[in-house]
């Protein structure tokens, strides 16, 4: 009775894969690196300047995965996907859900000026 009560709670817990599905499209002018927060998942991918990418990550984690991507070599120089600086994507229990992700040059560095002189 007891080893039959843990084979059900160990199946209950069990994680589902989920999936992000993305097709990248790079009109940044420049080789980008495409990074996701889930380290655990991917460390990153590089898209070549005017190439196209599919990426099928798979997950145990029902939770969004934001995407940033910036210039190969300069993670200071930051491109737009989809027009915004992040992407956050929602796994899905099925492959067939696909992203379409456009990545463009902003022309934006996350570089802090300062500012001196006299007023």
């Amino acid at each position: 009775m007891i080893a039959v009560l843990h084979c059900c709670v160990s199946y209950l817990g069990a994680a589902v894969q989920q999936y992000i599905v993305m097709k990248l499209f790079n009109y940044a002018g420049h080789n980008v690196i495409i990074e996701p927060s889930e380290k655990q998942v991917a460390k990153e991918w590089l898209l070549k300047k005017g190439y196209s990418m599919r990426i099928a990550m798979g997950t145990l984690s029902t939770e969004p995965v934001t995407f940033i991507a910036y210039f190969q070599g300069d993670p200071s120089h930051t491109v737009a996907i989809n027009g915004a600086t992040s992407m956050m994507l929602k796994p899905q229990t099925t492959k067939n859900k696909l992203y379409k992700l456009k990545i463009t040059d902003t022309g934006m560095t996350s570089v802090v000026l300062t500012m001196t002189g006299v007023l």
